[in-house]
């Protein structure tokens, strides 16, 4: 209760202890005043005791509106405060959920660093365990290199230059490294039949070309083009009689003319790459045909067979032949 309150109380409880003191006298007075009837006295008092109630009323009121307004006002301070609070928290919860999704994608980064690690690891393990054993094989092949550096194979061919009734007698000399690297090329162990047009292509062209490398294959062909000139066909008619010299021998897969001048034997796909080989070192343009043919035309079923064509520039008319076929390949006939 406020002091405005207290004092009004104490006023009107005096002031009616005044009247009850004069009424005790018989004589009805108010204030300083005698002689008013009851019922004046009576209405009297009770506009004053109106009176001051109503002052205390009005003075509460007062009081009340100012006490709301300051308490408004501390509301809004505090609603106002409250909001930026809440703002701030919602930031930082912001914040807090990104730093969250950071950490989880840390994490989980994390994780996938780990496993990648150990793989490196396992793979490390694996490439250090076959890096000594390879090593104790690259000795031991390093050893065999030295040792088969002083190795040769030798083979000499007989040669008929029936352009002069001459006789020639061409050789190679192949480094025993060479042959066995070319041997130990286990990708070309494989059959050619079933592999698909791409793969045989690369298969054929890849052995065919193997002379830009070998040069034994080269020299062999420097030597022939010696005897030839620039005469073509007479330079293939003279690879022809080196390819037959070899003797006919079924192999599982196709060889590198290297290993086919080495062990002097192969069937029709290896000699046939061979004859290309030396075609082209020779600079012609060969190609090699695969297909079926038949012993007679009688025979119902053949077999495969490779052969080789070669271009010329003019008709061939060296030797006679009673027929013969051509082909057209990559613009040319």
């Amino acid at each position: 209760m406020n002091i405005c309150s207290k004092l009004s109380i104490l006023g009107v409880a005096k002031f009616m202890k005044f009247i009850y003191v004069k009424r005790k006298n018989a004589k009805y007075v108010v204030g300083n005043k005698a002689g008013a009837s009851k019922v004046t006295t009576v209405l009297a008092v009770v506009l004053i005791v109106l009176l001051f109630i109503s002052l205390i009323l009005v003075a509460n009121y007062i009081y009340l509106i100012k006490r709301y307004e300051s308490l408004r006002r501390d509301y809004l301070n505090l609603r106002k405060e409250y909001q930026n609070v809440q703002e701030s928290l919602n930031e930082k919860e912001q914040e807090l959920m990104e730093v969250d999704q950071k950490l989880e994608d840390i994490i989980a980064k994390l994780k996938r660093v780990e496993a990648d690690y150990q793989k490196l690891k396992s793979e490390y393990a694996r490439l250090e365990s076959l890096y000594k054993s390879q090593s104790e094989k690259y000795e031991d092949e390093s050893k065999l290199q030295r040792q088969l550096r002083e190795v040769l194979y030798y083979r000499q061919f007989t040669i008929y230059d029936y352009k002069n009734d001459e006789y020639y007698m061409p050789y190679v000399l192949i480094p025993a490294w060479m042959y066995w690297n070319r041997r130990w090329n286990s990708s070309r162990r494989i059959p050619y039949f079933g592999l698909d047009p791409e793969t045989l292509h690369d298969y054929f062209r890849d052995a065919v070309n193997s002379w830009k490398e070998d040069w034994p294959i080269q020299d062999l062909a420097a030597q022939l083009r010696g005897i030839s000139g620039e005469d073509d066909e007479f330079y293939a008619n003279l690879v022809l009689q080196v390819v037959h010299q070899l003797f006919y021998n079924v192999t599982d897969y196709t060889k590198y003319p290297i290993e086919s001048l080495v062990e002097g034997s192969g069937d029709c796909d290896t000699l046939a790459v061979l004859l290309a080989s030396l075609l082209e070192a020779g600079g012609l343009d060969a190609i090699i045909l695969l297909g079926y043919v038949r012993g007679s035309a009688e025979e119902e079923f053949g077999g495969a067979h490779a052969l080789v064509a070669v271009y010329l520039s003019e008709m061939p008319d060296d030797i006679t032949r009673e027929n013969y076929w051509s082909v057209s390949y990559d613009g040319k006939t």
